[in-house]
């Protein structure tokens, strides 16, 4: 991001004085206007103590360039200085500057949130897997479809699994996973695989990879 400095003239004051003028030579024609001074830079602005003046000269309709004016000019420039309303030093927040600067890092930080809660929601269920018992329900994804399993029985290195009596689940549908609902009929599937989230069943007496495990239910 670039910061940009910009210096901002603010007036303050202005008093006719009954000077001569340097340029035209006539008399109560010529006006101080005073200016202070602020730098803006970035979202921040700095009022300084630092005044300037502008003489103008009301017969020709011109300024008088500083390096013109006369003592008694350069005078009563100080001397009416002393009686502005001078605004002491300050340093402040551009409101709407700052927005644009905070903006960028609330967008940053809403993905990086978001991002945190997906994967929370994906959390990897390893830990569930591996102490998988009787009871619990598995959501698996094989044959391109979702389908929830209750574990009936496990022997040895087999689970014994009934599929809920909606075969297929479309993602984030709700299901009845009561375990009257698992009607299905039995499915046998290898143990050793789940620690690896694959869902490795067997036909006839063959394994065959069908798929993963998306979730883990655990029996209350």
């Amino acid at each position: 991001m670039i910061l940009r400095t910009t210096e901002h003239f603010n007036q303050i004051g202005k008093k006719r004085i009954p000077s001569k003028c340097p340029d035209c030579g006539n008399q109560d024609c010529l006006e101080l206007n005073f200016y202070q001074s602020s730098i803006e830079s970035g979202f921040l602005i700095t009022v300084s103590k630092k005044v300037t003046g502008m003489l103008f000269c009301h017969h020709t309709k011109t300024e008088i360039a500083p390096v013109l004016w006369t003592d008694d000019i350069e005078n009563r420039f100080e001397n009416e200085k002393s009686k502005l309303p001078i605004k002491p030093k300050s340093t402040k927040v551009i409101k709407s500057s700052l927005v644009l600067f905070l903006a960028p890092l609330l967008i940053i930080g809403a993905i990086i949130g978001y991002l945190m809660w997906q994967n929370k929601s994906n959390a990897d269920p390893t830990e569930s897997i591996e102490n998988t018992s009787i009871g619990d329900k598995i959501k698996v994804n094989y044959a391109g479809s979702d389908t929830w399993l209750l574990i009936n029985a496990i022997d040895g290195d087999t689970l014994f699994l009934k599929p809920h009596k909606n075969s297929t689940t479309e993602e984030g549908s709700n299901v009845d996973l009561d375990n009257s609902n698992f009607t299905g009929e039995t499915i046998k599937a290898s143990l050793q695989h789940f620690s690896e989230r694959k869902f490795q069943r067997y036909e006839g007496e063959y394994l065959n990879y069908s798929g993963f495990i998306k979730d883990v239910k655990k029996q209350e």
